[in-house]
């Protein structure tokens, strides 16, 4: 399992960019062999955790 960090950019008074740290995401593989990403904030806002999955075949085509 790999991982990512998340990061935000903030810029400062004289208009240099520095990165803050957020968060992590995760590389997964579910029973299928299917990869998706599990994002983990460092602070709740609301939920600290998000679950991304590709699209379905069906729901690729929907969006055509």
């Amino acid at each position: 399992m790999s991982h990512y960090h998340v990061l935000i950019p903030i810029k400062d008074k004289d208009e240099s960019t520095r990165y803050r740290q957020v968060g992590l995401m995760f590389e997964n593989k579910n029973k299928a062999g299917e990869t998706y990403f599990r994002v983990k904030l460092d602070f709740p806002i609301g939920v600290n955790e998000f679950l991304c999955f590709a699209p379905r075949t069906d729901q690729h085509d929907r969006n055509k």
